[in-house]
């Protein structure tokens, strides 16, 4: 003690300078070539009197900050310099905020300093990331996405109805919302990597956008002159998206299922890759292989559809994952009528019809129905199993009709066996 005060009564006020004096150390660095009013030492006498403040109450909170206001009004002229000004202003109100946060939870107005503190940093980067890196139309997904997950989401009912109780709308635009993160995901790996660095990287890339379009892509290519062996493997990296991308939109639905399917994805993603990865070794070992890395790159066209897949357009379309929604809602009710009506045994054809439009929205209609009760996870897993071959059954046509019957044989010999194992795989484990 001191006096008749205890040491664990300062710390409050502790708190609140050492955040005053982080947040105003970074002000006073970031504008050391200008005349700055505000320094360290200001920030920190800032985040002090907005502790004394809210040892005082809420109403003496209010009436500082309104006190903090009016000074800035007072000292900051922006024709003083060419800084405005206006983001120390708001630093400074912050400092006085977090301060009075801390006279109650001063490791939550610490925390939040220090988040303070490395926006304020991060300035340059993030001028350059919204006005060089960042397009309108990455900017537009952005707010689309947002409106998806943040708005809509959060609006529609958690419950069950409909025909045999088959709708559930915040289920169902939960898989949406995961099926778009994923996609972003994708989209964000084809950016940070460069649609030139690897045919089998913007095929595994591009297979998080829509697999099936990167295989047409890819047997597209080939058709052009690309070699056979890297458009193959290209294309079945994007089908080692499809395994990768199914277990998180399967989490959302049934985690239950998603858990027992783990195995079975595991060993088909790393099938496609084992057999993808060999078609590219022995690419670079032909001897038709062209040793020189210094050669010029092609200077023939690129193709709407390559480029579209190489580096697409939007993060994810809008009018698909509506319609993702819609196909996923009719089977689903397909599914649950069928399951109710007919016999579970049904349901693994339903999937496996589902799955000629969409693998995943045929997997996630049979994991709702499970998810409800209707089947076990033994069908489930079945029906998981016919949706993705039916969609490897259009993929497989795509190639033939694309890339050539040279192209389709390859990728067709490649694929089956995988996916063979992979049903076997799921049929014993789940």
């Amino acid at each position: 003690m001191i006096g008749e005060v205890e040491i664990s009564d300062l710390s409050p006020f502790a708190a609140a300078m050492a955040l005053g004096l982080l947040i105003g150390s970074e002000r006073e660095r970031s504008h050391r070539d200008h005349a700055q009013r505000a320094g360290s030492r200001t920030f920190a006498l800032v985040g002090l009197c907005g502790a004394l403040c809210a040892s005082f109450g809420t109403a003496v909170v209010a009436a500082g900050a309104v006190a903090v206001v009016v000074l800035l009004v007072i000292l900051v002229r922006p024709e003083d310099s060419d800084d405005p000004g206006a983001t120390t202003a708001l630093a400074t109100l912050s400092t006085f905020l977090l301060g009075a946060l801390a006279w109650e939870q001063a490791r939550l107005a610490l925390a939040l300093a220090i988040i303070v503190t490395a926006l304020l940093m991060a300035k340059q980067r993030i001028h350059r990331i919204v006005r060089e890196v960042v397009s309108a139309d990455e900017l537009a997904d952005a707010l689309r996405f947002g409106v998806i997950a943040f708005v809509v989401l959060p609006v529609l009912p958690d419950r069950s109805f409909g025909p045999s109780a088959a709708l559930n709308p915040h289920r169902i635009w939960l898989a949406v919302v995961a099926f778009v993160t994923v996609s972003w995901i994708g989209y964000i790996a084809i950016r940070a990597v460069g649609p030139r660095r690897g045919a089998f990287v913007a095929g595994f890339a591009g297979g998080f956008v829509s697999a099936t379009a990167a295989t047409a892509t890819m047997a597209g290519r080939h058709r052009q002159g690309s070699s056979l062996r890297v458009s193959v493997a290209a294309a079945l990296f994007a089908s080692v998206a499809t395994f990768v991308q199914l277990i998180g939109v399967l989490a959302v639905i049934d985690p239950v299922l998603a858990g027992r399917m783990v195995p079975s994805c595991v060993i088909g993603a790393l099938g496609m890759t084992a057999v993808a990865a060999a078609g590219i070794g022995r690419e670079c070992s032909d001897p038709s292989c062209d040793p020189n890395p210094s050669k010029e790159p092609s200077t023939a066209p690129v193709s709407e559809s390559e480029d579209l897949i190489s580096r697409p357009p939007h993060a994810f379309s809008l009018r698909s994952a509506l319609l993702f929604a819609a196909v996923l809602t009719l089977s689903s009710m397909i599914g649950q009528w069928v399951a109710r009506t007919v016999g579970t045994g049904f349901v693994v054809a339903v999937a496996g019809f589902t799955g000629l439009a969409d693998a995943h929205a045929g997997a996630l209609a049979a994991a709702t129905v499970r998810a409800q009760g209707e089947i076990d996870v033994t069908t489930a897993g079945l029906a998981v199993s016919a949706a993705i071959g039916a969609n490897l059954l259009v993929k497989t046509v795509l190639a033939f009709a694309l890339g050539g019957r040279a192209f389709g044989h390859r990728f067709a010999i490649s694929t089956i066996p995988v996916m063979v194992i992979f049903t076997l795989v799921t049929v014993v484990v789940v």
